[in-house]
């Protein structure tokens, strides 16, 4: 049936659309044949499709119109599944935010605030020992070695 260096890009497509092509050809009813195709493949857009080329020929409008019809409602339902999942994507995004992003970002800002806190605490503590230890270490001479003043 096909030409020996070309193959279909998508087989199971090719053997559809022939078997409808066959069945067309036997049945009386171009419209049967188109019907059966859409419920063995089972896809809204071949439905629609089906559903479309079957209303050109029972009416007798141009075939071209109802398919830029058709290609319109399309493409406006498929704008519509990507926007439904745009708007579901900082719901998604933000466990990881949380997660990963912000640590980072309050360790970044955070940080040298931080260092210097911890700094201050260390200076003034070690200002503190300093003057304690030198309290200890140089004791009031108030008693002599004898015990009397």
């Amino acid at each position: 049936m096909w030409p020996a260096r070309w193959r279909p890009p998508n087989p199971a497509l090719s053997a559809e659309l022939s078997a409808t092509a066959a069945e067309m050809r036997v049945l009386s009813d171009r419209g049967g044949a188109l019907n059966n195709l859409a419920a063995r493949l089972d896809m809204e857009g071949v439905r629609g499709m089906a559903t479309t080329l079957i209303q050109a020929m029972r009416y007798g409008t141009p075939l071209a119109q109802a398919l830029r019809v058709l290609a319109g409602e399309m493409r406006a339902q498929r704008l519509a599944r990507f926007e439904e999942k745009a708007a579901r994507l900082p719901v998604l995004l933000t466990l990881p935010m949380v997660v990963f992003i912000l640590p980072c970002v309050f360790i970044v800002v955070g940080g040298p605030a931080m260092l210097d806190v911890s700094r201050s605490f260390d200076s003034a503590g070690n200002s503190q020992q300093t003057h304690s230890s030198q309290s200890h270490s140089n004791p009031p001479h108030s008693q002599t070695k004898g015990g009397q003043p």
